[in-house]
């Protein structure tokens, strides 16, 4: 890889690299947060019916069942509402395939094997950038077609990154 120009390095680095670094954090949080909210469904199944099933004579412990039936139901509702709404069990998903992608594809970049196999050329990385980062290029959108869905605020500094790193890849040093 030393043979990649520095304007070369730089986009590898800024654009692959970092967007790895990136999806690794937020597998790790969805996964973390589809955990927790799993946990609190499965979890409040259960207990729901077993309090609702109590039987209890008229007192004032009544009222305190009552009540931690129906907060223990609506956090089950809840985590459940969240865990639709923002597909987070799918997001995780989606996250672990592109970021193993991701991570395949520059492990193969870099030791110029499969699709980037070389014959010994000089300068094979350079020569072979433009294929990557089409490559890394049409796995990122994949993620954004089929994950983020809108997730990310204004698209136009990404529209723009996207056509500089086209230019400079298929650009001669």
């Amino acid at each position: 890889m030393t043979d990649l120009p520095a304007n070369r390095k730089v986009l590898f680095i800024n654009r692959f690299v970092r967007h790895v670094e990136d999806l690794e954090i937020k597998k790790r949080r969805s996964t973390r947060l589809a955990a927790l909210l799993n946990g609190t469904v499965s979890i409040g199944s259960v207990v729901t019916p077993a309090l609702l099933s109590i039987q209890i004579l008229p007192d004032d412990s009544s009222n305190f069942i009552f009540w931690t039936t129906w907060s223990v139901s609506l956090l089950t509702g809840i985590s459940t509402a969240f865990l639709s709404l923002f597909k987070l069990n799918q997001a995780t998903e989606i996250y672990s395939d592109v970021l193993r992608r991701l991570i395949s594809e520059g492990s193969k970049y870099l030791s110029l094997s499969d699709t980037y196999a070389t014959k010994y050329e000089l300068n094979a990385h350079d020569g072979m950038f433009p294929l990557f980062s089409s490559n890394v290029e049409a796995i990122i959108l994949s993620e954004t077609r089929v994950g983020s869905g809108g997730g990310g605020g204004g698209g136009g500094g990404e529209e723009r990154e996207d056509r500089e790193l086209k230019e400079v890849a298929t650009r001669n040093p």
